[in-house]
């Protein structure tokens, strides 16, 4: 999930970097004045007008690439957790060759010319009469231009994940923003809440649709505003790809039948050495040092996860001594206890599965 939102920040950064010369810009006029600088200032409402609509484009082109790269890199990273296209649940299997037959009709446009007739076809039979999970992603992408908030929703639902907007904003960094925003909303129903969280991005869509189409409104916003507009946009990409990712993760937990381990005690300096009862298994394997391990953990109402990797092993513990260091070790339902340690901080509400090659 990290490469669509690299592209995006680049892209922000761009903008950003616009904004800040535009800024200095009209610093530099103010403390100058000759023939040219006169010419520039009596037209500078040309030159606004001309600033508020190039920004809003660009803006709004990064968050739409970003939002299509995220999508089909979601579906491309979730299928490899899947036996079958059935695992993906009603939802996607209802509707898929209705998604089909709309991008198939859809491959002379610009964003789909590179899709063959025949990679569709050798797709739906894969899908349907082999039943394998490979999705074909721009199935679940629109034509473009209209990526309002409700639009967005109703395009991860036929995905298989139940209303998103309600959940987005229970991640940081958008949560913060929100809250920083209106520190009043939390008294707000869930629908309320939607409402108003997500306005900016519907201002946006709105006011792209109005440029696109040739609209001379008036109803401009300044540099400020827009650039809050940009913060705002910022954060719904970065909390948006650390949701899919929890998603991904997700799937891979499921999908993982090494058993569930539970952290006794977490101790060290930084917290990144951690006692472990396992207490079965049903699948034997060899933990080693270098392994990766898959951890769960609560945050507000969200299930988040991330991977660590163990850098050491011991066993043999007993009280008051710091045990046996070992390379790796054999896990079978004889193992009582023993201690890793790990790259990244732990704790002992959270709970951890190896990773194991499929």
């Amino acid at each position: 999930m990290k490469n669509s939102l690299i592209e995006f920040e680049k892209q922000i950064k761009s903008i950003n970097t616009h904004l800040k010369i535009i800024e200095q810009y009209n610093k530099i006029l103010k403390n100058y004045r000759d023939n040219d600088v006169d010419y520039i200032i009596n037209n500078i409402t040309e030159e606004r007008v001309f600033t508020y609509r190039s920004n809003i484009i660009s803006l709004y082109g990064a968050f739409e690439h970003f939002l299509e790269s995220v999508i089909k890199e979601y579906i491309q990273s979730v299928h490899i957790y899947l036996e079958s296209f059935n695992d993906w649940g009603e939802k996607v299997t209802n509707n898929y060759i209705d998604l089909w037959k709309k991008l198939h009709g859809k491959l002379s446009y610009p964003k789909f010319n590179t899709i063959t007739s025949n990679s569709m076809v050798e797709n739906l039979y894969d899908v349907i009469l082999n039943n394998k999970s490979k999705l074909m992603p721009e199935c679940y992408l629109q034509n473009g231009g209209n990526y309002k908030s409700t639009i967005i929703s109703n395009m991860f639902n036929d995905i298989g994940i139940d209303d998103i907007n309600a959940n987005l904003y229970k991640y940081d960094p958008l949560k913060t923003y929100l809250l920083d925003k209106y520190p009043s909303s939390q008294k707000l129903d869930v629908s309320k809440k939607k409402e108003l969280y997500f306005q900016k991005l519907d201002d946006l869509v709105e006011r792209r649709n109005e440029i696109a189409h040739g609209s001379t409104s008036t109803d401009l916003i300044d540099n400020d505003m827009f650039a809050d507009m940009l913060l705002y946009i910022s954060c719904y990409a970065k909390s948006l790809n650390s949701f899919l990712t929890d998603k991904i993760y997700e799937k891979q937990w499921k999908s993982n039948n090494n058993t569930t381990i539970k952290i006794d005690k977490v101790f060290h300096h930084n917290g990144n050495v951690a006692l472990l009862h396992i207490e079965s298994t049903n699948v034997k394997h060899t933990v080693s040092v270098g392994d990766k391990l898959l951890v769960n953990y609560k945050e507000g109402e969200c299930s988040r996860f991330f991977i660590t990797e163990i850098k050491e092993i011991r066993v043999d513990l007993k009280s008051g001594e710091k045990g046996k260091i070992v390379e790796k070790i054999f896990v079978d339902n004889n193992v009582e206890q023993i201690a890793i340690e790990v790259l990244n901080e732990v704790k002992t509400n959270q709970k951890i599965k190896l990773i194991t090659s499929k």
